[in-house]
């Protein structure tokens, strides 16, 4: 065993260890080496409890390709090669993916076949009490691209609902007047955003506004702000 209790990831490997998540190679973690595509593509597959998926399907390594690829974990990642390292960007896109997944239920097996049906239980619902949502962001705070006024600093409306921005960088207000997909809290706080940033046409013409921080103005509907699928 490789990770001595000073480690500073001793306590989520152990954690990952005595769930299940991680076996490690004959005990051994490498808790200072990079983590390959696959190695996390496995350690999510078997959060979202498709352990028997996979080895249904060839275990490690291809079968939890295959069960990562199913479900959905790979969609945006742009992944060529699981045996690569993980990229930052490509494992917060997996862990994206992974919130809107369904975990899986495993209802008979016999030395046949092996039965699965999805728990219809959202991971981020279930397990972290998010909410989902997805709509053209019309308001960020600073400027809004209706007629009704802006939200006020820390807000956002999105499809017509108000959410607290407070816990997320100032990188959102660039998606005003695009599709955008957000998980929130209870009390209305968006903790995760995905759309796609404004094109260089629509960002000269919202650039000096932000920059202003003219909390006031308003820019009105612009056939150029046109909606995007995300």
């Amino acid at each position: 065993y490789d990770v001595g209790d000073a480690h500073p990831y001793a306590t989520a490997i152990n954690y990952c260890a005595q769930n299940g998540y991680m076996t490690g190679d004959a005990g051994f973690f490498r808790p200072d080496d990079s983590i390959t595509y696959i190695e996390g593509m496995t350690v999510i597959a078997r959060v979202l409890n498709y352990t028997e998926y996979a080895r249904n399907n060839g275990d490690y390594t291809l079968g939890y390709y295959t069960t990562a690829k199913n479900i959905g974990l790979l969609k945006n990642t742009g992944i060529t090669s699981s045996n690569d390292p993980m990229l930052v960007g490509n494992a917060a896109a997996m862990f994206y993916n992974a919130l809107r997944c369904n975990a899986s239920k495993l209802v008979s097996i016999n030395s046949f076949y092996h039965q699965y049906v999805d728990s219809n239980k959202i991971f981020a619902y279930e397990a972290l009490g998010l909410n989902y949502a997805k709509g053209v962001m019309t308001s960020n705070g600073d400027c809004d691209i209706t007629d009704k006024g802006n939200t006020g600093k820390n807000t956002i409306i999105v499809d017509n609902v108000q959410y607290n921005s407070k816990l997320l960088d100032g990188s959102y207000k660039f998606y005003l007047g695009q599709e955008v997909s957000l998980f929130y809290d209870v009390d209305g706080n968006v903790v995760m955003k995905k759309g796609t940033y404004l094109d260089q046409e629509q960002l000269a013409i919202l650039k000096p506004v932000f920059e202003a921080g003219a909390h006031q103005k308003k820019i009105k509907s612009n056939p150029r702000l046109a909606s995007h699928d995300v």
